[in-house]
């Protein structure tokens, strides 16, 4: 299946993107040149960016940032994860504990939606027969319901709070 991100058989290249198009997790691929591969449909509808527009270039970062920027997928695939991860996700990401290689990263994205998305994105490099890196798989979570639940819970506490303050103080 995943072989060869950059050159998948005749055979294999349907395969692959119906696996991409059916999967309900917003997920996109891109090979060794950073170029994008593919772009499912759960990707178009959190980003509202069509597949057409991104699939066959480099511009995989306009639909996060403003300016351009290696996405995580992007430093997966250059190698020197270490360094260049810290760098663009400071006090953000963490290693994957399953898959070598991989990193996850907590972030908002405030041009995601009307008032911006809570992601949690994982990326993983794609390897071909002899283990070198071909490609990086980047799949994305939307966890800005459970964010904004988080933190109506935790203004109800602050509330509480101050009224048994109060309560406390009058008595």
């Amino acid at each position: 299946g995943l072989r060869d991100m950059a050159q998948p058989s005749a055979a294999e290249a349907p395969a692959i993107s119906a696996y991409f198009d059916g999967s309900p997790v917003p997920a996109f691929a891109i090979d060794s040149s950073h170029v994008v591969t593919h772009w499912n449909k759960a990707c178009e509808r959190i980003t509202s960016i069509p597949a057409e527009l991104v699939v066959g270039t480099t511009d995989l970062w306009r639909a996060f940032y403003k300016q351009k920027r290696p996405c995580l997928a992007n430093l997966i695939v250059s190698g020197n994860q270490e360094d260049s991860v810290d760098q663009y996700y400071a006090g953000k990401c963490r290693r994957s504990l399953l898959i070598p290689g991989a990193f996850e990263v907590e972030d908002f994205f405030p041009r995601l939606g009307e008032s911006g998305r809570w992601l949690i994105f994982s990326a993983a490099p794609l390897r071909d027969s002899e283990g070198r890196v071909v490609g990086a798989i980047e799949m994305l979570q939307d966890v800005t319901e459970q964010k904004s639940a988080e933190t109506d819970l935790h203004n109800v506490r602050l509330q509480l709070e101050e009224l048994v303050e109060r309560r406390t103080s009058q008595l």
